[in-house]
């Protein structure tokens, strides 16, 4: 079914959009406001109960044990930090994908300043980056209530949407984020997307060759391939076969390793054609 390969494709879009590393955007931005939905919880969830205080009493056996020379400085040089600084090494560690020291940056953070928008922003891309759609889209909400020009938070609600969401919900998320950032490839690439899985592919193939022209104008630069292999497939899903193979084709060409599907679409279409 067209809905499971345009589901694979936003799998491998995920792992590229979030490889960027976002700028802080803690100063006020000229973005519109968007009626995000609010969660019903009070505070955002990082990990589990467990897992914070297995890691605060390590922290605290450390220090209390004699033969530990080096963990007191260790500590000291975190708490020391600003939640600014704690951000930039939060970003460093997921651009590195150490996932564990990340998380333990994480922990930080949300001690010294749980509502700022430093540790708001970084929650939801940790959720999001390890796969917690549930718990992501409820951080994700409590970010947009405090923050609700966060382009991370946006970007990232529409993402997690994309994956959970209704039909309506992965159409409206990408909308919203598309009001806030106009013109970002993630926020575009995923309101394709949503018009495909509801069969409206000329309009998805409009949104894609936009996509492809404007692709690097901003601060951020979307894998070209990418959205040329999703132009592919709403061009396919428009029975515009011939258009859709050469796309098909030329990903293949170029990428036959990362793109095996399309290499694959492209052998069911010169049987078809």
């Amino acid at each position: 079914m067209k809905i499971v390969k345009y589901f694979l494709i936003l799998i491998i879009g995920v792992g590229i959009g979030f490889s960027f590393n976002r700028k802080k955007t803690v100063e006020n931005e000229n973005v519109l406001e968007s009626e995000v939905a609010t969660a019903t919880t009070e505070s955002p969830i990082v990990v589990s109960h467990e897992t914070v205080v297995d890691i605060q009493n390590k922290k605290d056996a450390d220090l209390k044990s004699p033969n530990s020379k080096q963990s007191e400085p260790v500590v000291q040089k975190v708490e020391n930090k600003s939640i600014f600084q704690m951000s930039e090494e939060f970003d460093q560690r997921m651009n590195e994908d150490n996932l564990e020291k990340a998380q333990s940056v994480l922990v930080s953070m949300e001690k010294k300043e749980p509502r700022s928008r430093y540790f708001q922003e970084a929650n939801g891309r940790y959720l999001v980056r390890t796969r917690e759609f549930e718990m992501a889209k409820s951080a994700l909400q409590e970010c947009l209530k405090l923050y609700s020009k966060s382009k991370s938070c946006l970007i990232d609600m529409a993402s997690v949407e994309a994956q959970i969401g209704t039909k309506e919900e992965k159409e409206k998320s990408a909308r919203v984020c598309l009001s806030a950032v106009p013109g970002d490839p993630q926020c575009g690439n995923l309101l394709g997307m949503a018009k495909m899985n509801q069969g409206h592919y000329n309009e998805a193939i409009t949104i894609y060759e936009q996509l492809l022209k404007s692709n690097g104008d901003g601060n951020f630069r979307f894998a070209e391939s990418l959205l040329e292999s999703q132009l592919a497939y709403a061009l396919e899903g428009a029975n515009r076969y011939d258009e859709a193979l050469r796309h098909f084709e030329k990903i293949c060409l170029r990428h036959p390793d990362d793109f095996a599907d399309a290499c694959r679409q492209a052998e069911t279409l010169r049987l078809k054609l």
